[in-house]
């Protein structure tokens, strides 16, 4: 098992320029090799070092790893005691995956439109799509810019509703110097290939209340298999998350950079909307741009794909066009939400991307455009 050192822009290769690439170096080598040795390949003392060193990186007291990111969605639902039939308000672009998660829970999710800009959950919106059977609240940062969470904690006090923070996208993203998951709230962070902790896989919930932890780890011990089953991380991926996390400050300013840069490179480009900034402070787990209603989105990420670069569309409505009938959810129903969805773009963003090769992105972009 070989980990090659990736910080050096000079080794990305000339012909492909990837959607995004973990930053791994020798320490992820060395502590998976640990594992192995150990011979702990499920919980044991890996799975310990990297929740504590979560919970002590955020400043809370505890940090519970799950083998999916989706099931940190269900196990944070599961550990409101949601019953069959009570509402759950979630943002129109959380995507299927967490729509899933919130179900298995026991929950009927209720969709609520956006804020254009920062894209996070609407408070106006939300305060609107209470009924009586509201029971949560699941705020997401979406692509890690944090939400208005003095208004919708305000809206959650009025109606007695129990928070979630999905700050899936958001780690290390703060509001007034806080950390987003610190607020008081539970919350839950995910480790894809593309995010600011980089496993490949898995999940994490964070929250200060001893008894809500309990209930969390006796449910994931008691968990069948499946895709949104909040099952405990292993050991060899608490190995990575790890050594990820031992060098996320540098990784966040890293991307930070990468982004500035962009920034720079595309302002004066016609027919493109960069990310949002507010007074708030974005993690960057993603580069996504909006794209003028008159360009064709995916005709766009064909054409740089024909340049060696990938693209994607970013931003996914929580409900399937085949399965809007059965939910009562009808197009036109989130403008806002369905706006971005339709018309943005994920570019290439990691945290060692070269300026050639985010030059090499830009250039291609204007040829398009």
């Amino acid at each position: 098992m070989v980990f090659k050192d990736t910080t050096l822009p000079t080794r990305e290769r000339a012909h492909s320029v990837p959607l995004a690439r973990p930053f791994l170096n020798g320490r992820e080598e060395e502590l998976v090799c640990e594992v192995l040795r150990s011979g702990r390949l499920a919980g044991g003392p890996m799975l310990e070092r990297f929740e504590q060193a979560a919970a002590q990186a955020l400043g809370v007291r505890h940090a519970v790893a799950c083998a999916s990111g989706a099931g940190t969605l269900k196990l944070a639902g599961l550990g409101a005691a949601l019953q069959p039939g009570d509402e759950i308000l979630v943002s129109a672009l959380a995507g299927p995956s967490a729509l899933a998660a919130l179900r298995a829970s026991g929950a009927r999710p209720v969709l609520v439109d956006v804020r254009a800009g920062s894209l996070s959950i609407d408070p106006d919106a939300a305060a609107a799509a209470v009924t009586p059977r509201t029971r949560a609240l699941v705020v997401s940062h979406t692509l890690g810019y944090p939400a208005d969470m003095g208004s919708l904690s305000v809206l959650a006090a009025q109606h007695g509703l129990a928070m979630v923070e999905d700050a899936r996208e958001a780690l290390g993203a703060t509001i007034g110097g806080r950390p987003v998951g610190t607020l008081g709230h539970p919350a839950a962070f995910d480790f894809g290939v593309d995010r600011q902790v980089a496993i490949g896989d898995g999940g994490m919930l964070v929250t200060d209340d001893d008894e809500l932890v309990a209930r969390w780890r006796g449910v994931c011990a008691r968990a069948s298999t499946g895709a949104v089953a909040p099952q405990p991380m292993g050991a060899v991926a608490a190995a990575i998350g790890l050594a990820q996390l031992e060098k996320l400050p540098r990784m966040l300013a890293m991307r930070a950079h990468v982004a500035t840069y962009y920034a720079g490179l595309l302002h004066e480009l016609d027919g493109v909307t960069l990310p949002f900034q507010g007074a708030a402070q974005r993690s960057w787990s993603s580069y996504v741009v909006e794209l003028d209603g008159a360009i064709d989105r995916d005709q766009v990420i064909e054409g740089l794909s024909a340049h060696g670069i990938e693209a994607a569309p970013s931003l996914v409505l929580a409900h399937a066009p085949a399965r809007e009938r059965e939910h009562g959810w009808l197009r036109g129903m989130f403008p806002v939400a369905e706006r971005a969805a339709a018309h943005s773009v994920a570019l290439p963003f990691y945290p060692h991307m070269s300026p050639g090769a985010q030059e090499r992105v830009t250039t291609a972009l204007h040829s398009l455009l």
